[in-house]
């Protein structure tokens, strides 16, 4: 099997006996995570399987369109395990399935999803405290190691900018909630965003927005 974030590339080979009847099409069942169940069923000669349609994917069932021993999987989620297996059709009915593939892990992607602030205001004349909601799961697409914050002040000019440099916390526990940035200039606004990162360090949708030391 080969296979991309999104999609897997499927070979079997064709029922060794057809009963003098061809085989006109094939059945696909996906299951998803290692403890997952099999959509349609367990037996092969119950199933009513949809198109091949990205739909059909999110359904767990594909009917392929002729009766080749190949077919791409597409609509699939990234770094998430699957597992398939495949049923024959003729003009008699349905063959028992075959027996499953073995676990593949689909690929990373970048985030999709973005922390959502809750809560940012002053505990002191130079620290502001930071909290907020962790993004679904769904959309994080690989290792969830933790978030990053950046801030800088809003006015290039003001004496604690540095040349206007982006300054950086790394939080590498993903269950972190809250944090609080300190040593910050007295009476003076910051730009600051909160984002999330993976294995890859791939960052991506932040959530920004102004504060001010007073």
């Amino acid at each position: 099997m080969g296979f991309t974030s999104r999609s897997v590339n499927l070979s079997w080979t064709p029922p060794l006996n057809a009963h003098n009847s061809p085989v006109s099409h094939y059945l696909i069942q996906i299951r998803v995570g290692e403890d997952g169940g099999w959509d349609g069923g367990e037996g092969g000669g119950n199933l009513a399987a949809a198109p091949a349609t990205t739909a059909a994917a999110r359904a767990g069932l594909l009917e392929t369109p002729g009766n080749a021993t190949v077919f791409q999987v597409n609509d699939l989620q990234p770094f998430t395990t699957y597992s398939f297996r495949v049923t024959a059709v003729n003009g008699m009915g349905n063959s028992r399935h075959s027996k499953e593939s073995y676990y593949m892990l689909t690929l990373r992607e970048v985030p999709s999803g973005k922390p959502t602030i809750t809560a940012a205001h002053n505990t002191s004349s130079t620290s502001i405290q930071l909290r907020w909601r962790p993004p679904h799961p769904s959309t994080l697409h690989g290792e969830f190691l933790g978030y990053r914050i950046a801030y800088r002040t809003r006015n290039p000019a003001d004496p604690d900018n540095a040349g206007g440099a982006v300054r950086e916390i790394l939080i590498k526990d993903p269950t972190v909630e809250q944090y609080t940035i300190q040593r910050l200039a007295i009476f003076t606004q910051y730009l600051v965003s909160l984002q999330v990162f993976t294995c890859q360090k791939i960052i991506r949708n932040m959530q920004s927005f102004n504060l001010s030391i007073s």
